[in-house]
């Protein structure tokens, strides 16, 4: 467990990091303003090199600063011991871009930990490759679309007091073990990269957005061929809206390709670019049970 969840501490200082696509001022300030109203307890690193860069000189406008820089910024708040949280401004495209360039032996308990989801994910699963944990959770930018509950159980999990998830249960059973995942997109780019999360006994959870069926039938496929589901203890499903199919459509899909595993999976879980998009600890050691379809963290068992 992270060194966080022990130190009761009344204030707890985090950093933004933009480590993707850019974002527009007027979003962040609305996300900052938030945290402010909201969570008190929460104390904002004076931004030294500005919480939103210009962008590249010239070229990918998709992309929030150069390789390079971003690296930079990453590994140099990496190090920063004082501080408890690295928190994803807003995802959209280019955390895999940059990853080689980190020394990831820096990473230790003492570490800040990193928040965010989408695009995080890349960073998610570098991190839980290492044998270390991250919160799978809303960016700063995404903060006022989430849920008042979704919020509430965010300012809880940065204190250590993470919630439990209730999905639908679509193949019983019951396992136990430590979590990886995040989007679905992002996770079948990290096969055969040195920033694969640790799949063995692992329980998956998996999200995305605005993904046609078809293409989520290939992703789970891939998956599949390259023998990663077939290392899981257990698979959840969060949010998979928006494909252009009823829903109806999409748990045949999930039955279809994940039947022949043999374990305990659930689906709808409130996690993924949804406004019930809730907190859960990567790298964590969870129980899930698909019985109640329920996953909880296992010291809440």
């Amino acid at each position: 467990m992270h060194n966080f969840c022990k130190n009761n501490k009344e204030i707890y200082k985090i950093a933004p990091l933009l480590p993707a696509s850019p974002a527009s001022p007027e979003e962040v300030k609305y996300g900052l303003a938030l945290i402010k109203r909201e969570a008190p307890f929460l104390r904002l690193e004076a931004p030294s090199e500005g919480i939103v860069p210009k962008g590249p000189a010239g070229s990918l406008a998709y992309l929030a600063d150069t390789d390079q820089n971003q690296a930079q910024r990453f590994e140099k708040r990496l190090m920063s011991h004082d501080l408890d949280f690295i928190w994803g401004v807003r995802g959209g495209y280019g955390c895999l871009r940059w990853l080689k360039w980190i020394n990831w032996d820096l990473l230790t308990r003492h570490s800040p930990m990193i928040i965010g989801y989408s695009d995080l994910t890349f960073i998610h699963a570098a991190i839980n490759s290492q044998g270390m944990v991250s919160l799978h959770a809303p960016m700063i930018t995404s903060l006022p679309t989430i849920s008042y509950d979704a919020r509430q159980a965010l300012w809880q999990a940065l204190k250590g007091q993470l919630p439990k998830l209730t999905g639908k249960g679509l193949f019983h059973g019951r396992a136990e073990g430590i979590l990886i995942g995040g989007n679905l997109t992002c996770l079948c780019h990290t096969i055969g990269t040195p920033f694969e999360p640790p799949w063995e006994g692992a329980i998956l959870v998996l999200e995305d957005h605005k993904e046609p069926l078809y293409r989520i039938d290939r992703m789970l496929t891939q998956l599949l061929l390259s023998g990663r589901l077939n290392k899981l203890a257990g698979l959840a499903v969060g949010n998979m809206k928006d494909t252009g199919f009823p829903e109806k459509t999409l748990v045949s899909l999930l039955k279809d390709r994940l039947c022949g595993l043999g374990i305990p999976v659930i689906y709808e879980l409130p996690i993924g670019h949804v406004p019930d998009n809730y907190p859960i600890l990567l790298g964590g050691l969870y129980v899930l049970d698909a019985e109640v379809g329920r996953l909880t963290p296992s010291n809440l068992e």
